[in-house]
């Protein structure tokens, strides 16, 4: 590269300078990246700074910067009835099944038998799973 660098871009982080880089090498712009503290900066030779600033502004417009929107928060519903109304359903049906309601065996019932499921009761490949 010669000595008459120009300043084509400068830049917060590195990220930004070499998506510009790789704009100029498809271009065959020669180029050159260098770093000072937090500044990045494109440097090309004076005699392409001119089509190399114009191709960057072109790059710009094309690609504008993506404006992230701000996470909406979902309702935060109070789920205690929820729960107590679930544990209230488990526990009464355990007690069902532990006191023989309806003169049942729930257990026996709703168990997984296979001679039953090919004698043609399908019911129970479900009820087990309850």
């Amino acid at each position: 590269m010669t000595s008459d660098l120009r300043i084509v871009f400068e830049g917060n982080n590195r990220a930004t300078c070499t998506d510009r880089a790789l704009v100029l090498t498809s271009l065959q712009i020669p180029h050159h990246i260098v770093e000072d503290g937090g500044i990045c900066m494109l440097l090309v030779p004076a005699e392409f700074s001119a089509r190399a600033s114009e191709e960057l502004w072109l790059y710009d417009e094309e690609n504008p910067p993506v404006v992230k929107r701000p996470l909406r928060k979902a309702p935060h519903r109070n789920a205690t009835p929820g729960v107590i109304i679930y544990v209230g359903v488990v526990l009464t049906v355990t007690g069902f099944a532990d006191a023989s309601f309806f003169n049942q065996d729930w257990v026996a019932a709703g168990r997984v038998d296979g001679v039953l499921i090919r004698a043609g009761e399908w019911w129970r490949t479900i009820t087990a799973l309850t």
